[in-house]
């Protein structure tokens, strides 16, 4: 979500694209360089998730240091939007129960 948050509009489907990609060449290499270090060098399991935890933690310390990002503009989810129907939407009527429901 914060990828979204410092591009424009126009170039959400790009981010997308460029984020998916990196999430699985990460997926991809960590496990080929999990399985040649277990296969070549008799690293042990353990090694291995320790390897991944520390990592982890400096993935998420990393992410304390990005820039912060512009507030999106109100969509139809936003809470002002929840009062009003857009007209496309609106029930003629009330919208009150269904006949034959019980």
């Amino acid at each position: 979500a914060y990828s979204y948050t410092v591009v424009d509009h126009e170039y959400y489907q790009r981010v997308t694209s460029y984020t998916r990609t990196s999430f699985l060449l990460g997926t991809v290499s960590s496990s080929l360089l999990g399985q040649f270090l277990v296969l070549f060098t008799s690293v042990e399991y353990s090694t291995l998730y320790y390897l991944h935890l520390g990592t982890s933690a400096v993935a998420l310390v990393l992410t304390f240091f990005f820039p912060v990002g512009k507030i999106p503009p109100p969509t139809i989810f936003s809470p002002d939007s929840y009062t009003k129907l857009p007209d496309c939407l609106a029930v003629e009527g009330g919208g009150g129960a269904v006949e034959g429901s019980a």
